[in-house]
């Protein structure tokens, strides 16, 4: 039993399966999108780092970066960026986003633009969405014979004007 361990050891420490070295040296990635167009309250976007090969092209078997790298927005008031890179707009006006994996450092442009400084929340394109993917609108849950908790909804949000009054008595 020792020396199955011993070999299994052996092996996973001279065959490295699945590991990738992010210091195999400096790092060529690109950055997806390259610019970026936000529109409206609660627009937002996700950028990819991908690793480039020697000539500076990506394949079917680059690396993904985006997990190893920072992010960095120079105006949070206008875009605000997260550890993972997903933009959120925040105002209207432009801003650049730094990236950077290892030494490497990496700038994208970011406009927002019919950013209200009061959002306009719509019931339909904004509470209905959330409630379905919760599951509140299904029939084990709130759109159940008689609801739960005194609150009955309709299933998959089919009576949107029933809801509604629901919700906001």
């Amino acid at each position: 039993m020792s020396r199955l361990w011993l070999v299994a050891f052996l092996i996973g420490n001279i065959f490295p399966f699945g590991q990738t070295a992010i210091a195999d040296g400096p790092a060529t990635f690109v950055v997806a999108p390259a610019e970026v167009k936000l529109s409206s309250n609660f627009a937002r976007t996700q950028l990819v780092v991908t690793r480039t090969d020697a000539s500076g092209q990506i394949g079917e078997r680059s690396e993904d970066l985006t997990h190893g790298a920072a992010f960095q927005s120079s105006d949070a008031n206008v875009v605000a960026v997260d550890s993972r890179g997903q933009l959120l707009a925040k105002s209207n006006g432009s801003a650049k986003v730094s990236v950077k994996v290892g030494d490497v450092s990496k700038e994208i442009g970011v406009m927002v633009e019919k950013v209200e400084p009061v959002a306009n929340v719509g019931y339909v394109e904004h509470v209905t969405p959330i409630l379905n993917k919760a599951g509140c609108s299904m029939g084990a849950c709130h759109a159940a014979q008689y609801g739960q908790g005194g609150f009955k909804l309709s299933v998959f949000g089919s009576e949107l004007d029933q809801d509604r009054e629901a919700i906001v008595r």
